[in-house]
């Protein structure tokens, strides 16, 4: 594991964009993104602080909730409303997707690239 926590750790210089992901199916994958995932990135040095308010840190920051298509089902364990208040006090833009179907998918990484494009935009 620690092999791959050194690759992992290497795609934190020079991000433009933070996506953090979470499986709707799997609340414990939810509750990782405060206790796993943001801290790791902060140990990294990645600013997402105020999230996507954070102008100076020139990342954008996505919440992800995937395997939407299984929330239909009965197997949701993380509402949608739940991730996207989540994202929200945060200051991170959210969307939930489906790899499955492909909802939503094409429209999450155009929306992240044009956040991008502005963010990088000189003044």
């Amino acid at each position: 594991i620690i092999a791959e926590y050194g690759v992992r750790t290497d795609f934190y210089k020079d991000t433009s964009a933070f996506v953090l992901c979470y499986d709707v199916t799997n609340v414990d994958t939810f509750r990782n993104l405060e206790s796993v995932w943001l801290p790791e990135a902060a140990e990294n040095g990645l600013d997402v602080v105020g999230g996507n308010n954070n102008k100076q840190s020139g990342i954008v920051c996505y919440v992800v909730g995937t395997k939407a298509d299984l929330a239909a089902g009965g197997k949701r364990q993380v509402s949608e409303a739940e991730g996207r208040k989540w994202a929200q006090q945060r200051g991170f833009t959210f969307s939930e997707t489906s790899a499955n179907t492909g909802a939503n998918v094409n429209s999450m990484f155009q929306m992240m690239f044009a956040d991008i494009f502005n963010a990088r935009k000189l003044p």
